[in-house]
């Protein structure tokens, strides 16, 4: 039986050709799905810290409101809704781009001192202060 055209659509939104919109929210809502479970798995192994995750939902926010009305004075100057699809792609390189940095320095990290990997722990071991230790260490890293 062929498959039903929702089903598509959820599972690769560039199979069928969308409007921009339905392409951003389908996206938006895998993102949100995926970004929950994590939220969920890392609560059950008690490697959420709170506070921080309440910070980080209240920038989420603010962030979300910005983009999107920076979204609807784009759409209005150029007159044209494919700005939402160059956004997507220039923000999904950025996050493919970190995430490949990120990778790389971990590994490194790994290949120096492989008894490290065996190590799991929190954000910041050891210690109670949560969003104000992870700003700290985010302040002595850069």
């Amino acid at each position: 039986s062929p498959v039903p055209p929702c089903l598509v659509n959820v599972c690769c939104p560039c199979v069928v050709l969308l409007l921009p919109q339905v392409a951003a929210a389908t996206s938006a809502t895998m993102i949100m799905f995926t970004a929950g479970s994590a939220c969920v798995v890392y609560s059950r192994f008690g490697q959420l810290l709170l506070d921080y995750g309440a910070a980080m939902i209240i920038m989420g926010f603010c962030v979300t409101l910005g983009s999107q009305l920076l979204t609807f004075v784009l759409i209005k100057l150029l007159g044209r809704r494919s700005v939402i699809i160059f956004m997507m792609v220039v923000l999904m390189s950025m996050a493919c781009s970190i995430m490949v940095l990120e990778s790389v320095q971990e590994t490194l990290k790994i290949i120096a001192h492989p008894e490290e990997l065996s190590h799991f722990g929190r954000l910041c071991p050891g210690k109670k202060g949560g969003l104000g230790c992870f700003l700290a260490q985010l302040v002595v890293s850069w």
